[in-house]
């Protein structure tokens, strides 16, 4: 949650995390850019096994007012094995007639990005120039390892975009106005396996 009371009137406005959100409540939030321009830019990226980030900017009960207003979220999930560093043992002595022993590979990625103007208030944007709203999510998971035969990788992405504009929202751009949602979803599997039989993967 920004606090606006800082913020001189009539100067360029940038504010940047991971969560943004200007919203006054029962009153109205103001950020009056003047000439200058109106950047709310949320990012966030996670790099790990289990990689999952995600970023949001929420104007509600607000009035943006400036030159050019963009606001952007942009999520970035990424998961990597490529050196089977992030092997498992494991050991099955039910599922087959059997003892299946080996290594598991478990990878996944999830990102999400939103952008949301109104909703939970009556917002407005009033610029001179032009209305920028960008969501962007890239997920990807890259599992490249070699284990002994019976090990199993598994990797999934899940990568979703928002950029909505509700019903009690008013925008007015002298410029041009852009609104997008953009998914990435990037998944490579190619194990490799090692010892007698026939490699596989899932």
């Amino acid at each position: 949650l920004v606090n606006t009371t800082g913020l001189q009137t009539g100067q360029a406005i940038n504010i940047s995390g991971g969560t943004i959100t200007i919203d006054g409540g029962s009153a109205t939030a103001a950020l009056d850019a003047g000439t200058g321009d109106i950047n709310l830019l949320a990012s966030q990226s996670d790099s790990d096994r289990r990689a999952n980030a995600a970023a949001l900017v929420t104007v509600g009960h607000a009035n943006l007012s400036g030159n050019n207003i963009d606001i952007e979220a942009t999520a970035t999930a990424t998961s990597s094995d490529t050196l089977g560093s992030q092997l498992n043992p494991f050991s099955d002595l039910t599922t087959f007639p059997w003892e299946v022993t080996g290594n598991a590979a478990w990878n996944t990625a999830t990102s999400s990005a939103n952008v949301q103007v109104g909703g939970s208030g009556a917002a407005s944007l009033d610029a001179t120039g032009n209305v920028t709203l960008k969501a962007g999510s890239d997920a990807s998971t890259t599992i490249g390892t070699v284990a002994p035969v019976g090990s199993f990788s598994y990797g999934a992405t899940d990568a979703t975009a928002n950029a909505i504009v509700a019903a009690n929202a008013v925008i007015q751009a002298g410029g041009a106005f852009q609104q997008n949602a953009n998914i990435t979803n990037t998944l490579s599997l190619n194990p490799s396996a090692i010892g007698p039989g026939t490699p596989s993967a899932a």
